[in-house]
Formats: C-alpha cells, sequence, structure tokens
C-alpha cells in the first residue's frame, strides 16, 4: 500500500484536494449525502467552499474549529484493483512545523500544493522569506531520500486556466526545487470548482485545460505507486505515531503507527520501547497485539485486518500488556516520540546516548555542547555534542545525548542495526534551516 503525503502552502487546497480525490474514488461515498450531514451537524458554521475539506476532517469539533489544517489527517481510501492507498494531509508551510514534519516523514510518494497565482506573483519571486518557508518543506522531504515530487498547481480557474502562466509558474517551481536533491519534478495544473462539485484534470481530462496533453494528477499517481519498491522484508520494526483515545468502537486507546519493515499479524508478541509511566520512568513492556485496523476513523469492526505489511499506516490495540514490575493497564503509560515496536524475541537498546557518523567536512558545524535535532520517524528530538567528536577513517564520530528522553532499537544477530539512517536539523543556525545525513552506529555508548 502507498502512503501519499499532500503538503505546501497554507490554503493552496491540500485538504479540499484530497476530500475531492476520496469523494471521487471511493464508490461508497456520496458527496451530495455528505453535504446534507455535514449542514446539519454545523448549522450557522457550515462554510460551503470548506465541503471537500470537511472529509478530511476528524469529527464536528474539528469542522467547527476549520481555520486550515493544523494537524496531520490520515485516512485510507480506495484506489484501483480493488486496493487502497493512505492519503496524508498536513498543516500549510507557514503553520505548525511538527505536525507537517511528521506527516511528511509517513509518506512515499509526495504532492506539493501551491496555488497558481501565488506563483506567478512578485513576491514568490522576490520575497526570501516566502522562498525559505517552502524551501525548508522541499528540504525535508529531499533529505529523507525523495528524489522525486508531484508539484500541484491548484486554483487554475483564478487566472481562467491560462497556458502561458502555468509555464511561467513551471519554470519557477523546478528552479525551485532544483536548489535540493529533487531531481525529477512533474508539474500539474489543477482545479476544484466547489460550488459545482467538479474537478478538472485531476481524476479526468477537463476541455478547460486542452493545452495540457500529460497524464492527470490521478494517472501520475497510478504510475509513482506502480514504481514505489516492494516493501522490505526481514524482522519487524514499526514506529509509533499517535495515541488515539475513545476511537468510534469501544477499544479504548490505540496507536497509529507505520511499519518500516517486515510484518505484523494480530496475535503477534512484541516489544514497545520506551514508554513513560506515570511515575515519569522509562520502561519496555511486552505486549500481544489485539487488533489491526486499517483507518483509524472507521469503526473497528469495518477496518479490522489480519495482517499489515511494511510501508502500512494502520492503527494497534494490545492485550496481555507487562514490564518487569508485573501486568499493566493501557492507562499506565504512555507512548513519547521515540517509542519503536519489534518483535519479543529480538535483542534491543535502550538509552539516552547515541553514536553516529557524518562526513568529515562538517567538523565545523558539529562541536562540543552544540545542539541539534534528530529526524527521528518524523519527531523532531533534541540532543547535543556530548563529548568532543573524533576522526574516524574519512567520518566524523560524534556521541551525542538527549534531552529527556531514550532511543530504543533492535539489533540483527550480528549486532548491527535494523535502522541506521538519520536526518539531522542545525538549530544553531535559523536562517539556512540545514539538514545533514548521519549513520547510526549504536544506542548507548561504544568505543570507537
Amino acid at each position: 500500500m502507498a502512503n501519499i503525503v499532500v503538503f505546501g502552502k497554507a490554503q493552496s487546497g491540500k485538504s479540499t484536494l484530497l476530500g475531492y480525490l476520496r469523494s471521487e474514488l471511493d464508490k461508497d461515498f456520496n458527496i451530495d449525502n455528505f453535504e446534507l450531514q455535514v449542514r446539519a451537524e454545523l448549522g450557522r458554521d457550515y462554510e460551503p467552499s470548506y465541503l471537500y475539506a470537511y472529509i478530511m476532517d476528524q469529527g464536528k469539533d474539528e469542522r467547527k474549529k476549520r481555520k486550515g489544517t493544523r494537524n496531520i489527517h490520515v485516512r485510507r481510501i480506495p484506489f484501483i484493483n480493488n486496493n487502497h492507498i493512505t492519503v496524508i494531509d498536513t498543516p500549510g508551510a507557514e503553520h505548525e512545523k511538527l505536525p507537517r514534519q511528521k506527516g511528511v516523514y509517513l509518506g512515499d510518494i509526495g504532492v506539493f500544493c501551491l496555488e497558481l497565482s501565488d506563483v506567478i506573483s512578485d513576491d514568490f519571486m522576490f520575497s526570501s522569506r516566502e522562498n525559505s518557508t517552502i524551501l525548508s518543506t522541499l528540504l525535508l522531504w529531499s533529505n529523507l531520500g525523495h528524489k522525486n515530487i508531484i508539484v500541484a498547481l491548484t486554483k487554475c480557474d483564478k487566472v481562467n486556466y491560462s497556458e502561458n502562466d502555468y509555464l511561467i509558474a513551471k519554470e519557477r517551481v523546478i528552479s525551485l526545487c532544483g536548489r535540493t536533491k529533487i531531481s525529477h519534478v512533474t508539474v500539474i495544473p489543477i482545479s476544484i470548482i466547489v460550488s459545482q462539485k467538479k474537478g478538472f484534470n485531476i481524476t479526468r481530462k477537463a476541455q478547460e485545460f486542452s493545452w495540457y496533453q500529460e497524464d492527470t494528477l490521478f494517472d501520475t499517481l497510478i504510475h509513482k505507486v506502480k514504481d514505489l519498491g516492494k516493501p522490505q522484508k526481514g524482522e519487524l520494526l514499526f514506529s509509533i505515531y499517535n495515541q488515539i483515545d475513545k476511537p468510534s468502537s469501544q477499544a479504548g486507546k490505540v496507536w497509529m503507527i507505520k511499519i518500516l519493515q517486515g510484518e505484523l499479524s494480530i496475535n503477534d508478541n512484541i516489544v514497545i520501547s520506551p514508554v513513560l509511566t506515570k511515575n515519569r520512568d522509562f520502561l519496555s513492556i511486552n505486549a500481544t497485539v489485539k487488533t489491526i485496523r486499517g483507518d483509524l476513523h472507521e469503526t473497528e469492526e469495518n477496518e479490522s485486518i489480519a495482517t499489515a505489511a511494511a510501508g502500512e499506516i494502520v492503527g494497534i490495540d494490545l492485550k496481555n500488556i507487562y514490564c518487569s514490575r508485573g501486568k499493566l493497564e493501557k492507562k499506565d503509560f504512555d507512548t513519547i516520540y521515540t517509542t519503536c515496536g519489534f518483535n519479543r524475541d529480538v535483542d534491543y537498546n535502550t538509552s539516552d546516548i547515541f553514536c553516529f557518523t557524518v562526513d568529515i567536512k562538517y567538523e565545523t558545524v558539529f562541536q562540543l555542547n552544540r545542539e541539534f535535532s534528530l529526524i527521528w520517524f518524523g519527531r523532531r528530538i533534541t540532543f547535543s555534542v556530548h563529548k568532543p567528536p573524533a576522526i574516524t577513517e574519512n567520518s566524523l564520530y560524534i556521541i551525542a545525548k538527549i534531552k529527556s528522553r531514550k532511543l530504543s532499537l533492535p539489533k540483527k544477530a550480528d549486532g548491527e542495526y535494523y535502522f541506521t539512517k538519520l536526518i539531522i536539523r542545525d538549530e544553531n543556525n535559523k536562517l539556512l534551516d540545514p539538514y545533514y545525513e548521519g549513520t547510526l552506529i549504536s544506542v548507548g555508548m561504544r568505543n570507537i
């Protein structure tokens, strides 16, 4: 299953685009019935222009407060050949950084939304702040290892579907992406007229874009999904992103996870580490997978699945929870930013110290006591350089200490870790917003 993340500027039509895709691809979804439901639900608070955006929201409270997306929304929707995709909506580039960062990390395919009229404006060309805001998100996508991106130029109706404006915008966008490691940029003009419940160049060709001879957004997504690599085999490793209390069934607390490699099944015995108890202690817990849910927005009965593979974003419920101190209830602990899960019979290390290497050319950057952020499965974890860096071969060897957190990672039989690629953000330079690539050596202290 592919995970498609939509990110970009605020008010560029991200939520509307995803809501429109859901309404077009889900045969069981009726937009007219949904409109009647939301009108009745919100009363005077109903805003017609948000019709499709409401589809991505999580209930009445969020719809009433809608002033642009402020957190990530993850939905599972039909795609082709009875398969599904997971779509991820994120806050605008000007809004909350941490949820957006988490959403970008979850994605396998990126759709970057920009309003066409914004791109052809003078601000886009000459405002360093404007470009910096957009560029920082593109840099994160690039540093996560992605070489491809789809750029959706939205609201083309505002410029009367102008081919000339599209060509100007396309050139500017490709130039901006060229400042990152993204090597292949697909630029697609689209438009959604909410009042008419019509979308142009999204799931089908439109006369308004008669001059555009390339694939629609949907056809492009089909090609991108087919091009994705096969799921990673090997031992189970998953990251935990959200605790969700009191979902629509009676399950109580469940967790949204992304499976990074391997496979997870109902009744698997797993370790989750580290977790935080009410006494503020870090522990590892053993548990059994009770249920796996394909979509946390649906009822457990409708969306319960037996197995989930690498790449999938699902919800899990647990049973038979215990630690070294005895049996636990779900209310007795919380998962934290760094919590991961893996098979119970795998060896692992837990520590607030970790060691990694970076290119030796960054010797002047990684100095003693300087603070950085580790992008840990979409979360930002603050750490400092704990001891003077050492030079080993052609790399800089760094011992780092995390503030108020610990990491846990499983190891292979040869002692190597299943996860070694690190993305590090420099917190000392607020202007450039640079990211560095590192390689994990160990969790816990290890001699050179």
